[in-house]
């Protein structure tokens, strides 16, 4: 695997984050069986098995100091496809909350205030991005 130099990544660091602090969310861990999209929902041979791990967190990883902070602590939870807006500002994700079954779209500050649920119902939402609130979801509606 390449690796850079200490100049390299200060450089890198420069011209990318200039004052702010650099974030990178830190939120997947692979199912039991080691697919990666063995994540949500059940397995098709036992409808009560669940296709996903609890113990979620968020976290995020200054990579300037090393420092890891969580953001989501859910030990029954689950927590998937954080993508940090643009502006710096704000981390939408996929979450499904201890003792619930179905993931639905969050959002949450940088610094770990204002954790805001985006969608709602008994489908799962999963993979978000930010153009508005898009997302795919497991209800197969026309």
């Amino acid at each position: 695997m390449p690796t850079i130099t200490d100049f390299e990544f200060e450089v890198f660091l420069s011209h990318s984050a200039k004052d702010r602090e650099v974030v990178r969310p830190i939120a997947k861990r692979l199912s039991d069986d080691g697919h990666w999209y063995a994540n949500f929902g059940y397995y098709a041979g036992d409808v009560q098995r669940k296709a996903y791990r609890a113990l979620g967190r968020l976290c995020k990883l200054n990579v300037r100091t090393g420092k890891l902070t969580n953001l989501v602590d859910d030990r029954g939870g689950t927590v998937r496809d954080p993508q940090v807006h643009y502006d710096g500002s704000k981390i939408v994700f996929s979450y499904r909350k201890g003792g619930t079954d179905s993931f639905h779209l969050y959002e949450i500050s940088v610094g770990g205030t204002g954790l805001r649920q985006l969608t709602g119902g008994p489908y799962n939402d999963i993979e978000p991005t930010h153009v508005g609130a898009r997302s795919g979801d497991s209800a197969c509606r026309a």
